[in-house]
């Protein structure tokens, strides 16, 4: 990461010169190098439009000063430096201006040489007022003087303009800061006085403007201070003569030698003049003799081409003879020609019906090419028809059978509900009402009774009884008991005590109760890295956003190459741009933050999308309407989405409770893991936050840095919003290789911002062999058994498909080599990972029966995702089988990248030594 820059504050001057002082500070503004404030100085003239000059200095610090007096030079410098902060500390008049590398230079030469004080070349820039325009004309440039530096030079003459020399803060105090005695001059004197204590270093190089524009209002310029000039100088040499040294006298003398010998050479170049204008005058004489010569010649030729024109009359009258000959002759070629040319035309009548023939021939060949390809699309979809009718009709039957069993169902119910029995149980229903009335904690406490025993004789079904002989005998009796102990205590729990997590539901309003908020702007920031081509419509969302004042959008980009920074200049983004080196999700993100001028901030990421364009202003709206510091909302997937992460965004929304409502979320009591994750949800999709919290806190972490801000501000008592209402289009089609990195760096991460995760402990030769037999059960057995699945297929079914196969799949012995393959359903990169990860692999070393977890987590895992395809689907066909067979590939791949964590995490020293290559290969571009 880079080391932070040092602060350099540039002081200005100023008194009743607005428009001047506008184009100075244009030219701080457009500096290259940050951070950079202001300290502007009103030296008791009339007050400035100050929210016009923060607008012209865009992000940089303002610090305004007005004396009620006008107090001089001197005095209004020393206010500034008083009030001036930054490491480094430059001048810069009103009437002058800084090129844009001005601060740069500087800095970067100051922060790399053992000078303290250094200075750059000034242009002289000489303008006047035009009448025509009232605007003030260039008429001239050049140079002003370029020296390097010499202390007896800066005695006797000031080269150096204020605005070229950088100081340190500490160099100015050490000095005693400008003299008040001085009008004019302050500034050499201040230049004395710290030349005295340490050299200059001079770059050759011109970074400013000092503009001459007025001899008089400007009191370098000006005739009426030429005394004041002169009485300032006297003062200057008086205060100072005790530094005239006899070296510096030396140097006195022999500037006053060369000036003389100057003088003298001057005296001989005019002599030299002088004699050249008369050589010239000679040669005047000369030529105008010259010219007298050339008339008379002149006249001599007239004569001659009178002659010669005589003659050409005679060879005309010939040539009259012969232009008859030539007409006469020119017929006789034309008539020659004109058959020529017939049959040129002939010939070339000919070519025409030759190429319009072959031409005849391609397109009749062409067509029945296209009519060849018409027949076989034609075929295509005579099988697609087929496939289609024998879907139809399997649905037709599927949709008669469910109408018998509808109309039995209807009969049965009628002959129930004319029963005695039914009539009973009305009675009985009364007398609950009675005992237990609705809404009554005898009726809760009634209902959560029941709902354990319906648990525990679904836990006591035949699926889930195998499934717990499977457990048992993989993981030992002891573990099982454990296992089931957890589950009936946490029934307990939601049955004798309240919920550890609070679901506080606040106000929901409609899109037009959104309302306007003239006093919101928010800036938008987005790191960005090759963001494709739906960015720009991103961009041109968040700009037509209504219901607030204006939306600033900041893209931190981190060197895209497919046109991402262009396009974001191009919609009007201001672009941070940083070297891929320095990216991390939190770095990127903080320096978007410093960029921004709006109140609230809104961190996105670069493949989101805005439902609407009241979208921001609803987030404004749940910020300032519920109490809270910030607020984030659901993602809604877009259709491409991948099934694994369909089940994941659908399981996340039920484990944070905002499949009920919309949430704010408060420190939790008790404090325990899971109710603080489920209560520090901040998401960097959308995460809308008061700018003045973000700056206290600021991002930490190089991933879950959104989830440790939440967790931060919740645990320091702040409320947040968690929206499901409102929702972002957001979602990947990701690969196992995603998952597997994706969950390593969670289950790293999340026990520094969660305290109190239990730890897992794992080894990594056991987990080696794990996840070799695991994958040999996936490509095997698994795959080929789904292969003879007979289509269409009730979820239910395909569900116990692969529950038995994973349950029964410890009888299969581990594979005598390991080597992924070109499995189709897995990525370069995921075999590329999976072969360093179980490197180590010997299937003599892992022999015996299966003794992992890999296969355990999986059911469990895949019980999950069926609960959601089940109540997806109702049949699943052909596509929705490919998805569940790249779902398992992913589910295993993130399993794999959970159990590496914990084996990493929680291992000794000599595992942590041995998987750090590994670790480092994972956590990179996370």
């Amino acid at each position: 990461m880079q080391e932070p820059k040092p602060l350099v504050s540039i002081i200005v001057r100023t008194k009743d010169r607005p428009e001047i002082l506008k184009r100075a500070l244009k030219s701080i503004a457009a500096q290259t190098f940050r951070p950079v404030e202001v300290i502007l100085v009103n030296d008791g003239g009339r007050d400035i439009a100050i929210k016009e000059i923060e607008d012209i200095l865009g992000g940089l610090t303002l610090r305004y000063i007005r004396l009620k007096e006008n107090t001089g030079r001197a005095h209004a410098g020393n206010i500034g430096i008083e009030n001036a902060t930054g490491q480094y500390i430059g001048f810069l008049d009103d009437d002058d201006e800084l090129y844009p590398d001005h601060v740069s230079v500087l800095v970067n030469c100051l922060e790399s040489i053992d000078y303290r004080i250094a200075y750059t070349d000034a242009e002289l820039v000489f303008k006047e007022f035009d009448p025509e325009t009232s605007a003030l004309k260039e008429t001239d440039r050049q140079p002003f003087i370029s020296k390097d530096f010499l202390f007896e030079d800066l005695l006797i003459q000031n080269h150096i303009p204020l605005m070229n020399i950088f100081f340190p803060r500490e160099d100015l105090d050490t000095a005693g800061r400008f003299d008040e005695n001085f009008d004019v001059y302050e500034d050499w004197d201040l230049l004395i006085r710290c030349a005295s204590r340490t050299p200059f270093f001079h770059i050759k190089k011109v970074t400013t403007k000092y503009v001459q524009w007025s001899r008089e209002l400007q009191v370098a310029q000006s005739e009426m201070h030429s005394n004041k000039r002169a009485l300032a100088f006297d003062s200057i040499l008086k205060k100072h003569r005790d530094k005239f040294s006899v070296s510096v006298l030396k140097y006195l003398v022999h500037f006053k030698t060369q000036t003389e010998d100057l003088g003298r050479a001057v005296v001989e170049r005019d002599i030299r003049i002088s004699g050249m204008n008369d050589s010239i005058t000679h040669f005047g004489e000369i030529v105008e003799t010259k010219n007298i010569v050339i008339a008379g010649l002149e006249r001599d030729i007239r004569e001659k081409n009178e002659r010669i024109s005589s003659i050409e009359k005679a060879i005309n009258e010939g040539h009259a003879v012969i232009s008859q000959l030539e007409a006469d002759l020119k017929d006789n070629v034309v008539k020659t020609e004109s058959l020529e040319a017939d049959l040129r035309e002939l010939e070339r009548d000919l070519k025409d019906k030759v190429v319009k023939t072959e031409s005849l021939e391609a397109d009749l060949r062409d067509k029945v090419v296209k009519t060849e390809s018409l027949e076989a699309d034609l075929r295509e979809l005579e099988r697609d028809l087929k496939e289609q009718v024998i879907k139809t009709e399997s649905l037709e039957a599927s949709l008669s059978e469910k109408s018998t069993a509808l109309e039995h169902t209807n009969a049965v119910l009628q002959n129930i509900y004319n029963s005695t029995g039914w009539k009973i149980l009305l009675i009985c229903y009364k007398i609950r009402d009675w005992i237990f009335p609705a809404k009554s904690k005898r009726r809760e406490t009634a209902k959560r009774t029941v709902k354990i025993f319906a648990g525990l004789s679904k836990l006591l079904a035949a699926e889930n009884f195998r499934k717990s002989l499977f457990y048992v005998r993989h993981h030992g009796l002891a573990a099982f008991v454990k296992k089931i102990k957890t589950k009936f205590t946490a029934q307990a729990d939601n049955l004798f005590h309240k919920p550890v997590v609070p679901n506080i539901v606040f106000k929901k309003k409609g899109a037009k109760d959104t309302g306007f908020y003239e006093d919101i702007t928010v800036s938008v920031v987005i790191p960005t890295f090759n963001a494709g081509s739906e960015f720009e419509q991103l961009l041109s969302t968040l700009q037509l956003q209504q219901g607030i004042r204006a939306v600033e959008i900041i893209v931190v980009d981190s060197g895209s190459s497919d046109g991402t920074s262009e396009t974001a200049q191009a919609k009007g983004a201001k672009l941070v741009s940083i070297s891929p080196s320095d990216f991390s999700h939190s770095y990127a993100r903080n320096l978007g933050a410093r960029h921004a001028a709006g109140n609230y901030l809104l961190f996105m990421v670069q493949d989101a999308l805005p439902p609407s364009f009241t979208w921001v202003a609803e987030l404004v709206r749940a910020v300032k309407d519920n109490g809270v510091v910030a607020v984030s909302c659901a993602e809604a997937p877009r259709e491409d989405v991948d099934l694994l992460y369909r089940v994941l965004s659908w399981n996340h929304l039920r484990f944070l409770e905002i499949d009920k409502g919309d949430r704010i979320l408060s420190r939790p009591e008790p404090e325990t893991p899971e109710s603080l994750r489920k209560n520090g949800q901040l998401s960097d999709v959308a995460c809308f936050i008061r700018r003045e919290i973000f700056e206290k806190y600021g991002y930490r972490y190089n991933y879950a840095e959104d989830l440790d801000l939440g967790v931060r501000l919740v645990r320091d008592g702040y409320n947040l919003a968690l929206m499901g209402s409102v929702s972002i289009i957001h979602s990947h089609n990701r690969p196992c290789s995603y998952y597997l990195r994706r969950w390593y760096a969670e289950n790293i991460t999340l026990p520094k911002i969660i305290p109190g995760i239990p730890e897992v402990r794992v080894e990594y030769p056991f987990l080696v062999c794990d996840m070799v037999f695991t994958y040999h059960v996936l490509s095997s057995a698994l795959l080929t058994r789904l292969g003879e699945v007979t289509l269409p297929v009730r979820p239910s079914d395909l569900a116990s498909v692969v529950s038995n196969i994973l349950m029964s799949a410890t009888a299969l012995s581990f594979p005598e080599n390991f080597d992924p393959g070109d499995d189709p359903l897995v990525d370069e990169e995921f075999r590329r990972l999976l072969v360093m990860i179980t490197a180590p692999y010997a299937a003599g070393k892992c022999g015996g029966p299966y003794r992992g977890d890999l296969l355990s987590s999986m059911l469990s895992f895949m019980d999950m995702t069926f609960t959601y395809v089940t109540a997806t689907y109702d049949l699943l066909y052909k596509d929705e089988l490919e998805e569940i067979k790249a779902c398992l590939y992913k589910v295993f791949a993130l399993q794999c990248g959970a159990s590496l964590a914990h084996c990493f995490q929680n291992g000794d020293a000599a595992t942590k030594s041995l998987l750090a290559p590994i670790d480092k290969e994972l956590m990179t571009g996370v």
